[in-house]
């Protein structure tokens, strides 16, 4: 694959952390399940995120310069190949479409609740297709200077709301089953860990293989850090039987930040951070999709795709739930079927017959000999 766009290891944290923030930064899952626990199940999913960037990261390194397609049929054939990308595509177009909805549902329910759910999806899908045609190089630059002030606010604001989180309501720690936890650590890991496969095809226009490790294991961390401290003090202000019945629980959180009487109602600049990750979420989605496009079908650019495909996500998103209530049975039920398979399943057994298929020509050698 020749290449003419390479992106840094930290730029790479910047769209992978982005990445994980994305909507889990506003929507919490997990809690019906892992009650008090629920930030512990956030750890054990950090944990499992660390174990997919390895073993992606080990992937990739296997094949420097290399497409997604061509990884793909290296391994395990030209049909199979395609089969297993045109799953990734699904993946990558029904997550942004999936998002695209959480933004306007949340635009509509909190903030201008007059204006029709189109007029956010319109305006944030030509957004981002206005700037992916500038290319992949402008399109991480701009993650890359808006993630710093992201971090910024969102250090600022939850230690701030620090101060009121009550330690009764927190303990006492595993107060859940064992099963219970367990169902609590798939979902959370569903959203958003067990996603970052899909960066793959970002993580390829790193010039040198060997900086993947550090640029998606950076950007994880440093998500995982604040996803651990949301959950922590959505319990730790609201106690779990209010925590569990609140739609956007880090929103609300920021809603409790106030200083004396003249400093309140500051969620707006979550709202303005949470808006930035989300775009750079959709953003990689929809690039990841139009460039496994542009190889499945040997196209020179994607340039010519960028603005249908925005408008083609648009009725998506607007269809992605029948309502909103149908949000939580999706994500317990419905998404950790199609993105734990991939990166439990998948990627493991793509991982070993890359091992197997750089094991047998040594093998053949000894027996030559």
């Amino acid at each position: 694959m020749n290449r003419k766009e390479y992106i840094s290891p930290w730029q790479l944290s910047c769209v992978t952390a982005s990445f994980i923030l994305g909507t889990s930064l506003i929507y919490s899952g997990g809690t019906s399940y892992g009650g008090r626990d629920t930030w512990i199940s956030e750890i054990v999913s950090t944990i499992l995120g660390v174990i997919i960037i390895l073993m992606l990261s080990f992937l990739l390194s296997k094949f420097p310069g290399k497409s997604i397609l061509e990884i793909l049929t290296a391994l395990i054939g030209p049909f199979l190949g395609k089969l297993f990308l045109l799953y990734f595509i699904f993946f990558a177009i029904l997550l942004a479409a999936l998002i695209a909805f959480n933004i306007q549902n949340l635009f509509m329910a909190a903030i201008m609740t007059a204006t029709p759910g189109w007029v956010f999806c319109l305006t944030l899908v030509l957004s981002i297709g206005y700037i992916i045609r500038k290319g992949l190089e402008p399109t991480v630059r701009s993650f890359e200077i808006v993630f710093p002030v992201v971090i910024l606010v969102l250090t600022a604001m939850f230690i701030v709301a620090a101060f009121q989180v009550d330690l009764t309501y927190i303990l006492p720690v595993f107060s859940v089953s064992w099963i219970s936890f367990l169902k609590s650590v798939i979902i959370v890991t569903s959203l958003p860990n067990a996603e970052i496969f899909l960066l793959a095809g970002i993580a390829i226009y790193v010039k040198d293989p060997r900086k993947i490790l550090p640029g998606l294991l950076a950007g994880h961390l440093i998500a995982a850090f604040f996803l651990i401290l949301r959950q922590f003090l959505a319990t730790g202000i609201f106690s779990l039987a209010e925590a569990e019945q609140l739609v956007f629980p880090t929103y609300m959180v920021a809603r409790t930040i106030h200083f004396g009487n003249f400093v309140e109602r500051i969620e707006i600049f979550l709202i303005f951070t949470w808006f930035f990750v989300v775009f750079s979420k959709v953003a990689a989605c929809i690039f990841v999709s139009l460039d496994s496009i542009r190889c499945l079908f040997k196209l020179p650019d994607i340039k010519p795709l960028v603005y249908p495909f925005c408008i083609f996500l648009i009725p998506l998103s607007l269809k992605g739930y029948g309502n909103y209530q149908e949000t939580p049975a999706f994500i317990s039920q419905v998404l950790p079927l199609l993105d734990m398979t991939a990166s439990f399943v998948v990627l493991p057994l793509l991982l070993f017959i890359s091992i197997l298929k750089s094991l047998s020509p040594s093998k053949k050698g000894r027996h030559k000999g």
